[in-house]
């Protein structure tokens, strides 16, 4: 396992070295830093470089606008919407061969499977690489604490556990190219 910064230069390694564009799925707990990632390959790659796949950033959106909390935001705007507006992200950017990261738990391999199958026949177009975020609990408690004071997001404790007990490694067999584990000690 890696620091994030060094999966950052391996991964902008392995998009120069296939010469295609990165299909960059993140794994993880809600809390164990995959949002962060975002940002920090923004830094590396460019912002807009990639489109950022997120539900997340939806609700976000909506909270900012509308100046209200996450945690309210969520509860204002269906679901479904959001997911439907991140499904229409992810078929423009696919339409348009973009770069993507998608940000998301992405913690089964159905959950994966729904985007992976976008992308067969189009490895000419795109490297896929799954990135696995799996900090200790305490670790993560801490990030998730940390998100709470400064976002107001909150994912309880009972459906983080529920997650963990769902959660199933990425493989190379459902169409990854690469897969890249950070760490965090």
């Amino acid at each position: 396992m890696s620091k994030q910064n060094t999966v950052i230069a391996d991964i902008y390694n392995h998009v120069q070295e296939k010469n295609r564009h990165p299909f960059i799925m993140l794994v993880g707990l809600p809390a164990s830093g995959k949002s962060t990632f975002v940002k920090s390959c923004q830094e590396v790659f460019g912002v807009g470089y990639a489109n950022v796949i997120s539900t997340d950033d939806y609700f976000q959106t909506h909270a900012d606008n509308n100046g209200v909390t996450y945690q309210q935001a969520f509860k204002e705007v269906s679901f479904d919407v959001a997911e439907r507006a991140m499904w229409d992200d992810f078929k423009y950017s696919l339409g348009k061969n973009e770069p993507m990261i998608v940000d998301r738990t992405n913690l089964s391999i159905k959950s994966r499977s729904k985007f992976l199958t976008h992308l067969r026949g189009l490895e000419y177009i795109y490297t896929n690489i799954a990135v696995v975020f799996n900090p200790d609990e305490e670790t993560r408690k801490k990030q998730s604490d940390y998100r709470f004071k400064d976002t107001g997001k909150i994912v309880p404790s009972g459906i983080v556990d529920s997650m963990r007990c769902h959660y199933q490694f990425p493989t190379k067999e459902e169409g990854f190219d690469k897969i890249f584990s950070v760490s965090y000690s």
